[in-house]
């Protein structure tokens, strides 16, 4: 008989011997703020939560009367995590701070406002209970990580510049041209700028008005019809370099927005610039927004081009040109003012044709010919992020897309006025078009000069907390 002592072995499930007693958890629940962990909103579908791993599982079906490997925690709408998770911290009676949620490679941040999210748009929804010292095996297996490209890039040992690019970008239809080295140069480090944006989401969700950019310049190529393998090489093509916003309760009031649209048949770019500014006031609402755009027929240089310093680009200056402004005038000030639109359309037949005939080769053997100047204007909307339809017959809707949760949505006001303009640039407009009154001439009437004086003198918005 031997008198070595057996080793001591460590717990086989640290993580659940982590569970409080009900007297514990109690005393625990005393001690902290879970005022808000109540279901708000209508209510959903459960989520339903397993562990991650042989301990966490142990951990969940000690919560579980049934003793079933899953719990399920309810949530609504307009939660946040932490509140999700400190329903389930109740069953669990293990304290949150050692654990996080996780699903499709992302851990969820508690800061995180679920509405929207793309693990919460699902009709079933399933996370993970990741412990503490399992997180870096978890993201290490299964970290989230994002590719802005369809195709993969082609491979080629030619020295010739044309051939390298038609190769490496899948390009159709190309001829010779003196600006293939400059476009290859400058679209390989157009490339990298694009990889570095992803790498910084990592492990969690594009940025919303990215992931709207790229689903609706993707959506409007493919209305083109034409064969889904040319589909991709136009859409490999978007690369976004800006794309700032600023968000109040779910709405957009800041948007800054620059991207670039690369020619699939010829050495050539179309940039895009939109710039948005929405804020309600307490006696008025603040709102600009302009679309922008440059023509690069050829590329000119190996160099980006973008502008210095993030500052915005001006109409007139290193090739901008106006597509279209919208506004609201800021005067009168007070009770006075009313919505006075400001509207104002750059974009001329000739500008239509210089775009289009920059992106696509028109001549008969392009094999892009098919693809309209309705679709290429719609391109550059969609590569600034406002997914936008344009009728083609005279019962055919006009506008952005239905709202969708965790889409933007543009408060633009002139659906109707954007997409007439944009048929008469492109030479086809419709009967109805012609009968086109702007809302202002209709609003006139409603806003009757404000006769009472004294009220307005005596009004002070800086007295106003809330103006």
């Amino acid at each position: 008989m031997s008198d070595q002592s057996e080793p001591v072995q460590p717990a086989k499930h640290l993580f659940a011997s982590l569970r409080l007693t009900e007297e514990e958890f109690a005393r625990y629940s005393r001690a902290t703020d879970i005022t808000f962990k109540r279901p708000i909103g209508s209510g959903s579908n459960p989520i339903k939560v397993v562990g991650y791993g042989e301990d966490a599982t142990a951990a969940i079906k000690a919560a579980n009367p049934d003793g079933k490997d899953y719990i399920e925690v309810q949530w609504g709408p307009i939660d946040s995590m932490l509140w999700i998770m400190q329903r389930l911290e109740e069953q669990l009676r293990i304290p949150l701070k050692v654990w996080r949620l996780a699903g499709d490679g992302m851990v969820l941040d508690p800061g995180l406002l679920v509405g929207g999210h793309s693990l919460f748009r699902k009709e079933n929804i399933e996370l993970l209970l990741v412990p503490g010292n399992m997180m870096a095996d978890y993201l290490s297996k299964n970290q989230k990580e994002h590719a802005w490209k369809i195709l993969t890039p082609g491979i080629s040992n030619s020295t010739d510049p044309m051939e390298k690019a038609q190769a490496t970008f899948h390009l159709l239809g190309v001829k010779d041209s003196l600006s293939w080295e400059k476009y290859f140069a400058q679209r390989t480090r157009a490339d990298s700028t694009i990889k570095g944006i992803l790498d910084q989401y990592s492990g969690e969700e594009l940025d919303p008005l990215l992931e709207q950019i790229r689903t609706s310049f993707s959506n409007v190529v493919g209305d083109t019809l034409i064969p889904e393998e040319q589909q991709h090489v136009i859409v490999d093509g978007l690369v976004p370099f800006r794309f700032e916003t600023e968000d109040g309760w779910g709405d957009v009031i800041d948007a800054d927005v620059m991207t670039r649209i690369y020619s699939p048949t010829k050495p050539s770019s179309v940039d895009v610039y939109w710039a948005y500014h929405h804020r309600t006031r307490w006696e008025s609402v603040e709102f600009d927004c302009r679309l922008m755009y440059r023509v690069h027929d050829p590329v000119p240089s190996s160099d980006l081009g973008l502008p210095r310093g993030g500052t915005a680009p001006r109409v007139g200056r290193e090739g901008w040109k106006l597509f279209f402004e919208l506004g609201l005038a800021d005067l009168p000030p007070g009770r006075r003012w009313k919505p006075i639109d400001q509207m104002e359309w750059g974009l001329k037949e000739a500008d239509a044709k210089r775009i289009h005939e920059a992106l696509f080769d028109t001549e008969e053997r392009s094999p892009l010919k098919t693809v309209d100047k309705v679709a290429t204007m719609r391109m550059l909307l969609a590569a600034a992020g406002i997914p936008f339809g344009v009728a083609r017959t005279e019962d055919g809707d006009d506008g952005q897309d239905p709202e969708r949760i965790a889409t933007v949505r543009w408060e633009l006001d002139h659906d109707e006025w954007i997409a007439l303009n944009i048929r008469k640039a492109c030479g086809v407009s419709l009967q109805r078009d012609a009968n086109y009154k702007p809302r202002s001439a209709d609003d006139d009437d409603d806003y009757p000069e404000d006769s009472d004086e004294d009220d307005d003198e005596e009004y002070d918005s800086d007295e106003d907390p809330n103006y």
